[in-house]
C-alpha cells in the first residue's frame, strides 16, 4: 500500500482524541494513538507497543511532602481503579519510585 492510498496521511493531529475524532469523522482511514481515544469514539484498535510513563524529578524532592503526597495517590486503590477503567491503562505499578539507571537501556 502507497502512502497516497491511505485517506489521510499527510493530516497531522496533536491529540489522541483529535485523531479519534478524525478517524471517526471519516477524513481518515487511521492513525497513532492511545486506545482510550480509540475507544471512546467506538474504534477498533490494534497494539503496536506498550508505554511506560514516569514522573522523573531529582532524588531529594522525594523528600518533599507534596511529592509523597503524590506517590500515595499514585498508589491508592481508588487512582489505580479509576485509571483501570480507561481502555488500554495498566496502573497496578503506579506510585512505584525507580531509579533513572532502571529505566534506561543501554551499554
Amino acid at each position: 500500500m502507497r502512502p497516497e492510498e491511505i485517506q489521510g496521511y499527510d493530516t497531522e493531529e496533536f491529540t489522541h482524541l483529535a485523531v479519534g475524532a478524525i478517524i471517526a469523522s471519516g477524513a481518515a482511514d487511521c492513525g497513532f494513538g492511545i486506545q482510550a481515544a480509540a475507544h471512546q469514539f467506538g474504534l477498533p484498535f490494534l497494539p503496536v507497543t506498550r508505554e511506560r510513563y514516569c514522573f522523573a524529578l531529582p532524588r531529594d524532592a522525594l523528600a518533599s511532602p507534596a511529592v509523597a503526597e503524590l506517590i500515595a495517590l499514585l498508589k491508592s486503590p481508588l487512582f489505580r481503579e479509576h485509571a483501570a477503567g480507561l481502555a488500554g491503562y495498566d496502573a497496578r505499578e503506579s506510585g512505584t519510585v525507580l531509579p533513572v539507571e532502571s529505566l534506561v537501556w543501554g551499554d
